[in-house]
């Protein structure tokens, strides 16, 4: 073969090797630019739902992300969002992951953040390396407490504890068991679109997502239900407390005094939390309303409670004895001693629980603090 056909037939391979080549990498870096885009767009709309929804509303929607990251949400007053494991029972709380607040997140303000690529488990940290887009709202707040509840485990390792978010949420979209252990406190079954995380694919992925407001406070899930009876009871805590206390000191106040009226006690309890009253000395009727025995809290004789529970019949009770006793946030037990009487301060008062909402008239005699029967309760 001639020197001038082999550099001709060098010059047209390497031209139909440049036809096919140069088409084919700008194909490829518009359809990285297109998922970009539409992962972007994706968390746009996911800001209109969140500071458009409507009290109690639940809306849906189609969440593209990209590989190797993640959209995370920090409330107000916060430095950061958190995962962690919380045992009710000895109140162990172990932070397993967090993002900080980035400085592009307003003061005082919710804010939701997409971390677009190449985010990093570092410690316990989720850095996020490959640029960052936030947005902030003024009239909402993300849930302080969210039990990580919607999502598939990989294995049940934490059968006593609670998978937790403290002062936001993150989802991650991530083959990094590192950075899932980071966001959820352990590695879900399932990735964002069913692939486990071993799985090498480089496509976008996409999954329905759920919001929904209740009094002011946004959940972010993957279930219908991201503001469950439980996250409720946690949003209503504090309130309990407040009304449990109110009653405690107004107790005491009444105690102290000599002979006389102390006036009309309201409590307004929220629902699923109760006041119970274990009597000093439980008569045979100690068994009203619920039908459970004072065996259950021997020792604690002549003591208020605070309790939290979704089921107040005797068997749930027994076998729960211990978790529906509310704690504070220094995990003490919520209660304080002390008695309480009917009729003339006669008899010690025998039925238990108080109900949700609470009205009765309060007055002292002989040392002795008495309940007129309410005058309105439900």
């Amino acid at each position: 073969m001639k020197k001038a056909d082999v550099m001709l037939t060098f010059l047209f391979y390497t031209i139909l090797a440049l036809v096919i080549f140069i088409p084919t990498c700008m194909w490829a870096s518009q359809f990285l630019k297109i998922g970009s885009i539409r992962a972007a767009d994706s968390y746009n709309q996911l800001v209109q739902l969140v500071s458009g929804i409507g009290e109690r509303e639940i809306s849906s929607m189609p969440l593209y992300m990209n590989d190797n990251s993640i959209i995370f949400g920090v409330s107000k007053n916060s430095t950061r969002v958190e995962t962690l494991t919380y045992d009710p029972i000895s109140g162990t709380r172990i932070i397993n992951g967090y993002v900080e607040r980035p400085i592009k997140c307003e003061k005082d303000k919710a804010c939701l953040c997409l971390c677009k690529k190449d985010v990093a488990a570092e410690g316990n940290q989720i850095k996020c390396n490959g640029g960052i887009q936030c947005s902030t709202f003024d009239k909402i707040d993300f849930l302080k407490t969210r039990i990580i509840n919607d999502l598939t485990l990989e294995k049940t390792a934490i059968d006593k504890s609670y998978a937790l978010w403290e002062n936001g949420f993150i989802i991650a979209n991530s083959r990094n068991r590192e950075v899932l252990l980071k966001a959820y406190s352990f590695v879900p079954r399932e990735n964002l679109v069913g692939q486990t995380p071993e799985i090498n694919s480089n496509s976008q992925k996409q999954r329905t997502i759920y919001v929904q407001r209740y009094q002011n406070f946004i959940g972010v899930c993957f279930s219908r239900t991201c503001i469950t009876d439980e996250t409720i009871d946690l949003l209503n805590k504090e309130k309990a407390i407040e009304e449990f206390d109110k009653f405690r000191k107004t107790h005491l106040e009444c105690k102290n005094k000599k002979d006389e009226p102390c006036g009309t006690v309201s409590l307004e309890i929220p629902q699923r939390y109760f006041i119970f009253y274990v009597p000093s000395v439980p008569s045979t009727s100690f068994t009203l309303p619920f039908g459970f025995t004072i065996e259950l809290f021997k020792g604690s004789e002549g003591k208020f409670w605070l309790f939290n529970t979704p089921d107040s019949s005797p068997d749930y009770l027994r076998k729960h004895s211990k978790e529906v006793i509310v704690r504070d946030k220094n995990n003490n037990e919520v209660s304080f001693e002390g008695n309480i009487y009917i009729e003339d301060g006669n008899v010690e008062y025998q039925r238990g629980f108080f109900t949700h909402f609470v009205s009765f008239e309060m007055k002292v005699k002989d040392g002795k603090v008495i309940i007129e029967y309410p005058l309105y309760s439900e």
